[in-house]
């Protein structure tokens, strides 16, 4: 082995595993087909996390994906298929909270499982069923019960403001303004509805609304003045 040029990147491969584990291969080839899903989900979560890397994935030197450094849309695409690329709404609100950017799926795409929701913050694939809650909402009465849309939301948050080390596999975040985050995101994806008409445009006017700074620690505010006369 000796040191060459190489394109800038990383690759990983992945051989003889539990080589010295035999009982342990044992298993894994009875769940062949399950780890084989497990390992596509993450390639699925870092190749939408980062739609600026080319990204492949090979399976005994076949092609399962190989995605080109692409726009976010295109990244999409490239993983859920051409045909999602009609059904996809974009969402892009900012506010001293919050950016919310992505995609959404349009009503009538809603599926009976939610293989194609995903969340991320600061570039962090995160899961939580609470802000999940606030997507879906948006949708009610849009969908039949029990199904579930699609949707593609990025958060870009203060880091400060999230803390990231609260599970193990670094897939679950706690949010210091969690409940205005869920009100952000509901009328970020309710406005990107409304453009469609799918619901009415009339809840969305934002001339008279007031943003709402992020409150900081450390900050004295001043108290109300005291006239005499």
């Amino acid at each position: 082995q000796s040191p060459v040029a190489a394109e800038v990147g990383s690759q990983f491969q992945v051989r003889n595993l539990f080589y010295n584990t035999p009982a342990r291969r044992k298993f894994i080839n009875s769940k062949e087909s399950s780890l084989s899903s497990d390992i596509k989900r993450e390639f699925r979560r870092v190749a939408l996390c980062h739609p600026e890397v080319a990204c492949t994935l090979m399976n005994n030197s076949a092609p399962i994906y190989s995605l080109p450094a692409s726009s976010l849309v295109e990244r999409i695409v490239g993983i859920m298929g051409n045909a999602t690329r009609r059904n996809l709404l974009e969402v892009d609100v900012e506010t001293t909270i919050a950016t919310v950017k992505g995609y959404v799926g349009r009503p009538e795409t809603a599926r009976n499982n939610s293989s194609e929701q995903y969340m991320f913050v600061n570039g962090r694939f995160f899961r939580s069923p609470y802000l999940n809650k606030a997507v879906t909402k948006a949708y009610e009465h849009l969908i039949p019960n029990g199904s579930q849309p699609s949707f593609f939301i990025y958060l870009t948050v203060d880091p400060e403001r999230v803390d990231v080390n609260v599970h193990a596999q670094k897939i679950e975040v706690r949010f210091t303004d969690t409940e205005a985050i869920w009100q952000i995101i509901n009328a970020a994806v309710r406005e990107t509805l409304a453009k469609t008409g799918s619901v009415p445009m009339m809840d969305f006017e934002t001339g008279d609304l007031v943003d709402i700074p992020v409150a900081k620690t450390g900050i004295q505010l001043p108290g109300p003045g005291v006239q005499q006369n």
